[in-house]
């Protein structure tokens, strides 16, 4: 049994304990444990909403949902959860990428293939400059906000040795060179060029934006392909973001409501 008036649960059983005592201080202690998966759930899904740009979701709808996944579906994402865990403990622990593994899983069948992944294809841009499907090219200038178009494309043409084109935000396009060459597109075009890059796009909070350029090697030349996805950022000493410091957050939010 489980006495009701012990300070803590390591003091309680003594014989003047009852059960329903024991029974209350052990929903609580089951109860707190859960409000903490539900804080890590709530901050690590968040985590990935922030990153891709989506509306953050209440503590509370989390906590509901939480308690609604469905076995089959835990059960997939319970296998895939620990094959990716596998991976990365390889990355982390720096091996060789001959011991990396793709894996084809069916738990309907059931059959859990593990094959070599190849290596990612390499376009050859210039004689000096190779790239990948993996790769990126960031543009990280002290301007913040102030950031031009300009200063974007002369940092991408004095960083890689080609001659940026055209730049689209996705499908929009931001800037075609063809039309803006034009004789009578030239005042347009230097209005352009001289335009921050922050309000042009018409962005409001976000920290970096990720843009299509083309280029050439040669100012005569064709389009190159395979050329990387620019990320341009506006905030380059952002704060990182971890669990802990969204979980500190909600603590003063729900402290200051009970106040």
């Amino acid at each position: 049994a489980l006495n009701s008036n012990c300070p803590s649960t390591e003091k309680c059983f003594t014989d003047k304990c009852s059960s329903q005592s024991l029974v209350r201080v052990l929903q609580k202690l089951e109860q707190s444990s859960f409000e903490i998966s539900v804080d890590f759930l709530h901050s690590i899904a968040n985590l990935r909403v922030r990153n891709y740009k989506l509306e953050e979701m209440p503590w509370i709808n989390v906590k509901l949902k939480a308690g609604r996944i469905i076995p089959a579906l835990a059960t997939t994402t319970a296998s895939i959860a620990g094959l990716q865990t596998i991976e990365v403990i390889k990355v982390a622990k720096k091996i060789n990428v001959e011991e990396y593994r793709n894996a084809f899983l069916n738990l309907a069948l059931p059959i859990c293939q593990l094959s070599e992944p190849g290596p990612a294809p390499v376009t050859q841009l210039t004689p000096i400059l190779k790239v990948t499907l993996w790769d990126r090219w960031e543009v990280k200038l002290k301007k913040g906000k102030d950031l031009t178009l300009q200063d974007v494309l002369s940092h991408l043409e004095s960083t890689y040795s080609l001659y940026p084109r055209d730049v689209m935000k996705g499908a929009k396009p931001i800037y075609f060179y063809s039309i803006m060459n034009l004789p009578e597109k030239k005042s347009e075009k230097e209005a352009l060029l001289s335009s921050k890059l922050y309000d042009l796009l018409g962005l409001q909070s976000e920290a970096y934006i990720d843009l299509n350029v083309t280029f050439v090697n040669d100012p005569k030349g064709k389009i190159l392909s395979g050329t990387p996805t620019v990320r341009v950022y506006f905030d380059t000493a952002q704060p990182i973001i971890t669990f802990f410091t969204l979980r500190k957050k909600k603590k003063k939010k729900k402290y200051s409501a009970l106040i």
